[in-house]
């Protein structure tokens, strides 16, 4: 899951975002916000995960939330492929 938001995250880079919490007050994508939101969000998975596990241990949880993360993860990896294929501008404005 770590590996598909840093894919995702570097993907992103140079491009402009609708989405309010991954960019800046000029409408492109900000690095350094999007990894703690992305982090935050995985954080936030796990650390519900750890304390279902924990709290319900007799439920057998492990494979159902092996799978959550592993579509979690596969969602993540689509979208930065997504991302790599869009055309990017070259440093003239021209599409490369």
């Amino acid at each position: 899951m770590a590996a598909a938001n840093v894919a995702d995250v570097h993907s992103s880079r140079g491009m402009a975002k609708t989405n309010s919490l991954l960019r800046n007050g000029q409408g492109s994508f900000q690095v350094a916000k999007a990894a703690l939101v992305k982090s935050a969000a995985a954080g936030g998975l796990l650390l519900i995960e750890a304390l279902l596990l924990n709290k319900a241990p007799d439920y057998r949880l492990e494979k159902p939330f092996a799978i959550t993360n592993s579509l979690a993860a596969s969602a993540v990896a689509a979208t930065a492929v997504r991302n790599y294929r869009i055309p990017r501008a070259a440093p003239g404005g021209l599409p490369r």
